[in-house]
């Protein structure tokens, strides 16, 4: 297995946990997010939206 092979692999791994911490930290800072009645692209809406919208091109 090469560097960049490795290199891809850490990155994979580190971007799932990333995005679920990521959009629950967003989640947690509305005030009125339902984890259980919204989407997870929910927090994209509204004026802070762009923090979610960089998470997912993260």
């Amino acid at each position: 297995m090469n560097a960049s092979t490795k290199k891809l692999l850490v990155c994979g791994a580190i971007g799932g946990p990333l995005f679920v911490i990521a959009f629950l930290i967003e989640g947690v800072t509305r005030a009125d997010y339902d984890p259980l009645r919204h989407p997870v692209s929910s927090p994209a809406l509204g004026p802070s939206g762009w923090m979610q919208i960089a998470d997912f091109l993260l």
